[in-house]
Formats: C-alpha cells, structure tokens, sequence
C-alpha cells in the first residue's frame, strides 16, 4: 500500500475523510467540492463509513493515488488535478472529466502515463 493510502485509511480499511483534506491540505467543505459529497457525509462517521461514500471516496482517492508518481507529491497532484489540461482528452482538466462522469477516462489516461504513455 502506498504512503497516501496508509494515511488516509483507518485500521478496518475505510477511507477516512479528515485525512484526507488534511493530506490535500483542504478543508472539508473544499473536499466536499473535489468529491461532489455532502459535508455532513464527509464528517459524521456512521455516513462516512456507508458504502456508497466509501465507494467515491475510493474513486476520488485512487485518481489521486495514480498522479502522485506524475507529479511528485499529493500537493502537486491536487494542483493537476485542478489546473492541468489534457490535450488527447478534449484539453478538459481531470476534474472537469469527472464531473462529467469520466472518472474511468481519467484513470484509464493516468495508467497509460504511469506506464510511459504519452499524452
């Protein structure tokens, strides 16, 4: 398991969503932006740990989880996230790909370029 997962994940598995802002050095209503959650389902435990939030939450994270070795750390990974347009998909930024439900797409473009794909 990589360093970002390790921190972001309680001893049962599940994705812990304060962790996470705290890694992307977010708050929680800036997380709730990113993951298009509810702040209430990011911050009370019994909602947070249902599968539906934990099955975004694992979306969200393993986009993040791919750019880290892209980009270096999870700050410039968060900043790619945001700001990075991808010319072989369309010049849309990978959060504009997922907020148009394209989450695959961009995983799909993050695999090819971890392999040393091109762009």
């Amino acid at each position: 398991m990589d360093n970002f997962s390790q921190k972001i994940t309680n001893e049962d598995g599940l994705i812990i969503p304060k962790a996470i802002a705290q890694q992307l050095d977010v708050s929680i209503q800036e997380l709730s932006k990113i993951t298009g959650l509810n702040e209430n389902s990011l911050t009370v435990d019994s909602l947070s740990q249902s599968d539906v939030i934990q099955k975004k939450l694992q979306e969200i994270t393993s986009v993040f989880i791919r750019a880290i070795p892209l980009n270096g750390s999870i700050k410039d990974a968060y900043k790619w996230y945001f700001s990075e347009s991808l010319p072989s998909l369309g010049n849309l930024t990978p959060r504009e790909l997922i907020n148009q439900g394209e989450i695959n797409t961009v995983i799909q473009y993050l695999d090819r370029m971890n392999e040393g794909g091109f762009t």
